[in-house]
């Protein structure tokens, strides 16, 4: 294993890096959206991070955060995943 695999600026870097070439797509903010993103408000996140959190359950994906206050305030509903907590599960990084 190479040492930066386990460096934290490096998985944040690799990271970075998929999600550039993922071929990431813009969503509106629709009413629906809108509408999801309440919980996650009321749960303590801002408007945009709600809406990301909203937007991750409509794709049946992850919010990828470096955020640890709002990744924490919702942990439990299974939606983020804080970046600088280390890799995720099932993740393929080769």
């Amino acid at each position: 294993m190479h040492w930066y695999v386990n460096h934290p600026l490096a998985t944040c870097l690799l990271v970075a890096n998929l999600l550039l070439q993922s071929g990431i797509l813009r969503y509106p903010i629709t009413e629906r959206l809108a509408k999801r993103a309440n919980k996650f408000v009321k749960k303590g996140l801002t408007g945009y991070d709600a809406c990301c959190g909203a937007l991750a359950q409509d794709v049946k994906g992850l919010w990828l955060t470096f955020d640890r206050q709002a990744h924490e305030r919702i942990v439990d509903m299974i939606v983020s995943h804080l970046v600088s907590g280390g890799r995720l599960r099932g993740w393929n990084y080769h």
